[in-house]
């Protein structure tokens, strides 16, 4: 399962988790813009930006987090399965 991870940029402490529901790896790559012949590992990608925050927040149930570049980093996860 995917999730929108937040950190606080001064700390980079783990602030929130978000599941991003329905959303196939297939689907992912093309958000993130990953080529087919190259793998999609289930680790962390750093987010790319605005663009891509506000397509995975559209799978996200809500609370949705708030894009803030200023105060947060943004990463992508995986787990196995569905954090608490």
């Amino acid at each position: 399962m995917w999730y929108i991870e937040e950190f606080d940029r001064t700390t980079e402490q783990l602030v929130a988790e978000y599941l991003i529901r329905g959303l196939e790896a297939d689907t992912l790559r093309r958000i993130l813009k990953v080529d087919d012949d190259l793998p999609m590992e289930p680790f962390d990608f750093e987010m790319p930006g605005r663009e891509v925050f506000d397509e995975l927040v559209r799978h996200v149930d809500p609370p949705a987090p708030v894009y803030n570049p200023a105060g947060r980093i943004y990463n992508i996860g995986y787990a196995q399965e569905e954090l608490r």
